[in-house]
């Protein structure tokens, strides 16, 4: 090697290891933006006890990791067949009122259940195409993911841009793709919540259909628990009258529970998001992603929880 050879490699090598080092800090701080993300959406669930304000704070959360200065939430009611726009914020159009679904890039995600991100020539493609049609405001680049419960697509997380300040990439899809999931959660555990504060005929019939473990308990004493929680825990609804809460959750996670349970019941601002191990009816140990919130159970306050086996995830 020559010396000149030498010099140059010394001299770049700095240079890469400061890109390295300043590469690495950058995908560590957007984890740790990512995370703490997460945990809020968590959180707003059981703090928040206003629809608006809930899909307020689900913009605000996305607006943190990506531009969402236009963006809005569709869902899709089986019960009417239409596609409502509960939350709608853009500067080039109004919200739209509940229609049909038509051919639009909302009802292409509806149908398709996957993540579309279309800029013009992925838009000229899809209309020349014919899957597509323009619907409202064109705007210069839309990127749309699914809401689904288990492998149901019910909605639809939209952001836009009108201009080429801001445009929207791949890793802006694959962000809002996984946000969208810990979102869908959150509108599942908020409805569940909204239904019970309105009726606890309307919040049985959703329980009953729910994918996840939903149970009210007072003191150690369970009141309600869904199918999935005897699914999830293997207790059915005749073990419930003689089971302590704290008997399922596993001794080495049981003090934490315990406190963080006795706290919300006081009305003590603690976090409402927690993943714990519980041992089922046959010895199985399972972990739960769990949430809780205070409502007003057949006249008397109580805990409502809501819980999502994650013990796949735990394995992986």
């Amino acid at each position: 090697m020559s010396a000149s050879n030498r010099t140059e490699e010394s001299a770049s090598a700095p240079g890469d290891l400061l890109r390295q080092i300043l590469d690495n800090q950058s995908q560590a701080f957007a984890a740790e933006r990512l995370q703490s993300a997460l945990y809020r959406i968590a959180d707003t669930t059981s703090t928040v006890t206003d629809m608006d304000a809930f899909y307020a704070a689900m913009h605000r959360v996305v607006g943190e990791l990506i531009d969402a200065r236009n963006f809005y939430i569709a869902i899709f009611d089986e019960a009417t067949s239409l596609i409502s726009f509960p939350y709608f914020v853009d500067e080039a159009e109004a919200r739209p009122e509940p229609r049909a679904p038509g051919r639009g890039l909302t009802e292409y995600v509806l149908r398709s259940g996957a993540p579309l991100l279309a800029d013009p020539e992925v838009m000229d493609r899809l209309l020349q195409e014919g899957a597509t049609e323009l619907v409202g405001a064109p705007s210069l680049d839309w990127l749309g993911v699914p809401l689904k419960r288990a492998d149901a697509t019910f909605g639809v997380l939209a952001v836009q841009s009108y201009d080429e300040s801001v445009r929207f990439t791949d890793h802006d899809r694959e962000v809002l793709t996984f946000v969208s999931r810990h979102v869908a959660t959150a509108i599942d555990r908020w409805r569940a919540a909204d239904a019970l504060r309105k009726s606890e005929e309307l919040f049985r019939t959703l329980a009953e259909t729910a994918p996840c473990a939903i149970f009210i308990y007072r003191g150690s004493r369970v009141l309600y628990a869904n199918p999935a929680t005897t699914a999830i825990t293997g207790y059915g609804r005749e073990d419930a009258a003689g089971l302590s809460l704290w008997d399922v959750v596993h001794p080495d996670d049981r003090e934490r529970a315990q406190e963080r349970a006795l706290a919300r019941q006081l009305g003590e601002d603690v976090p409402s998001h927690l993943e714990l191990r519980i041992i089922d009816k046959k010895g199985k140990v399972r972990w739960l992603d769990y949430s809780a919130a205070v409502v007003e159970y057949e006249g008397r306050p109580a805990v409502l929880g809501v819980a999502f086996d994650v013990s796949e995830r735990k394995r992986d």
